[in-house]
């Protein structure tokens, strides 16, 4: 079944740039659809590595976010141990 969807034209971009890389490493003709098939089998976070455009603050606090929830993950963790 084929279905239309919208997507920005950035979306375009970055989707035709990956089924190129894509072509090229696999020598054998990559469409957009191959290309996201690709993407959503692997789920690799690689390949999604650049896609997020943030401004420096909204990094800083997503950096910083990240930081505070691992630690206080390893927090949790070292208890459960300590419990046991």
């Amino acid at each position: 079944m084929v279905k239309t969807i919208k997507i920005s034209d950035e979306n375009y971009i970055w989707l035709t740039k990956l089924a190129g890389k894509l072509q090229h490493e696999h020598a054998i003709p990559m469409s957009i659809d191959n290309a996201l098939t690709y993407v959503h089998k692997s789920r690799a976070v690689s390949e999604l590595a650049g896609s997020w455009h943030l401004a420096e603050k909204q990094a800083r606090k997503t950096d910083e976010s990240i930081k505070d929830n691992w630690k206080n993950w390893g927090l949790r963790y070292l208890k459960q141990k300590v419990k046991k």
